[in-house]
């Protein structure tokens, strides 16, 4: 999902926050290839589950700062 994609996803949440603070972007998820298959520790899918885990957190965070309901 593009970066405006992502903001836009938000609605009209982006014209109505306080102090034009942006929300936080969602990680890229992993391209096709990226991944062996293989079960590794270090696997691309194992930063993207942790970097989607920080990225709502920060999303919730963001809305209780904006007042915005959760989502």
């Amino acid at each position: 999902m593009a970066d405006h994609d992502a903001r836009a996803a938000l609605g009209t949440a982006l014209t109505t926050m306080p102090d034009g603070v942006p929300p936080p972007l969602p990680p890229k998820a992993p391209v096709e290839g990226e991944c062996c298959g293989r079960g590794c520790e270090y696997c691309v899918w194992v930063y993207y589950d942790q970097a989607q885990r920080r990225y709502e957190a920060a999303l919730a965070q963001w809305r209780t700062q904006c007042g915005i309901p959760p989502a």
